[in-house]
């Protein structure tokens, strides 16, 4: 790869960005709640070998969020301290859409991994009617739906019935089903007894 002055100076941007990061106490994404990407089908990750990296030609590391109809990836990329004695340096990548993510790092990488406590997917084998249905009771709908059950489609979405009232001072209900994004289920509504994403306080929801 050549650099010429543009790269060497969004390097630069990028990487005292991911300073602030680096070294610090986290407790999210740590090592019990991370899954290296070779491990994960959801996050593809590659990066340059280079022997001598530095802050001026540092090492391309490339991130693939491989499930965006799924939901989002966050990745976690360390490095190797920049002399020894040093703590564990890293950075974070939240990974929105299918779009490649190319950012990097002044050392050697240590391990790319992806994070299971701050995105919505590592695997797609996390997507079960047990995972589906923990998402939905986070959602506003789950306060004024009851009888709720989950299941997966062939598209790995969330299929989530449930009987939710019809008004905020009825207690008539009506049972419907939705097929949803993963990504998407805590953010279901119960707009007059439907199930819908987003849009919460139009309807039954704005009585609670």
């Amino acid at each position: 790869m050549k650099w010429n002055a543009a790269h060497k100076i969004s390097a630069v941007v990028v990487l005292a960005l991911a300073a602030t990061v680096a070294g610090q106490a986290h407790a999210s994404c740590g090592p019990s709640q991370r899954t290296s990407h070779e491990d994960a089908d959801c996050l593809s990750a590659d990066w340059g070998t280079s022997s001598s990296p530095s802050i001026l030609y540092p090492i391309p590391v490339k991130t693939q969020n491989l499930c965006s109809d799924i939901g989002k990836v966050v990745a976690r990329i360390n490095t190797y301290p920049l002399s020894s004695g040093s703590s564990e340096e890293y950075y974070i990548e939240a990974l929105h859409d299918g779009t490649p993510n190319v950012s990097y790092a002044r050392n050697k990488i240590k391990g790319v991994y992806c994070c299971e406590d701050m995105g919505q997917i590592c695997s797609k084998s996390d997507v079960t009617a047990a995972s589906c249905l923990d998402r939905f009771e986070d959602s506003f709908a789950s306060d004024t739906c009851s009888n709720s059950s989950a299941a997966v489609n062939a598209s790995y979405e969330c299929v989530i019935t449930a009987d939710c009232r019809i008004g905020g001072s009825n207690s008539e209900t009506q049972t419907n089903s939705v097929a949803v994004r993963y990504g998407d289920v805590d953010n279901l509504c119960n707009n007059s007894g439907h199930l819908e994403v987003g849009g919460c306080g139009d309807g039954m929801d704005s009585a609670y």
